[in-house]
């Protein structure tokens, strides 16, 4: 999710987002490097975002406060997250840029409901949040246009998954030609021993 993130601000952040956020996440060091989340699904809704109750109210310093339920959210642990909510003056979902965390470490408004049990990447936690009052968020793109804006991210998801795809088929069709060869092979080699080691007795 990281790459689509940093793809996703590229075309559509506004710039002092893109300079804050692109060069942590396209960063070598791992001191450096910032991960992103990006925390779409809702008890209401499932697949369905028309039906997102997550709410973002505007501050007086143009930036936004969101309050809602994400019933699966990827990377818990990231450094910030895109997430979908509504607006005030919307019916239609808008994006936002959020950090996860404050500068002394504590949550950003979020309360850790509980980790999902899923099957695989296991290492990357996925949970149930509450966002009790996620402060300092900033819109992407236009307002009601979140679905839009965020296909960014899910686009680049979807060719690495098409791709590690096809390159598992590939290593087990390798496999399943390969093991009848070496497995006659070795049949041949373990045979004989056998033989001469009775023969011996």
């Amino acid at each position: 999710m990281t790459d689509g993130a940093a793809r996703c601000l590229e075309v559509h952040g506004r710039k002092d987002i893109r300079d804050i956020s692109i060069p942590r996440l396209t960063a070598s060091d791992p001191e450096q490097l910032w991960t992103s989340g990006q925390w779409m699904t809702e008890r209401s809704g499932g697949s369905d975002v028309s039906l997102t109750e997550t709410r973002a109210y505007p501050q007086s310093d143009h930036t936004w406060t969101i309050k809602g339920f994400k019933w699966f959210s990827s990377a818990t642990d990231s450094d910030i997250t895109l997430l979908l909510a509504k607006t005030p003056n919307s019916d239609k979902v808008s994006l936002f840029w959020a950090r996860v965390k404050n500068e002394d470490g504590s949550l950003n408004g979020v309360r850790i409901i509980r980790l999902k049990d899923k099957f695989g990447t296991k290492s990357i936690p996925t949970a149930e949040l509450e966002l009790t009052g996620m402060k300092n968020a900033v819109m992407i793109g236009k307002e009601g246009e979140g679905v839009k804006v965020i296909s960014e991210v899910l686009n680049i998801t979807r060719v690495h998954s098409a791709f590690g795809c096809v390159t598992n088929m590939r290593r087990a069709f390798d496999i399943v030609t390969v093991y009848p060869v070496l497995s006659v092979n070795l049949i041949f080699r373990i045979i004989p021993r056998n033989e001469k080691y009775s023969d011996d007795c």
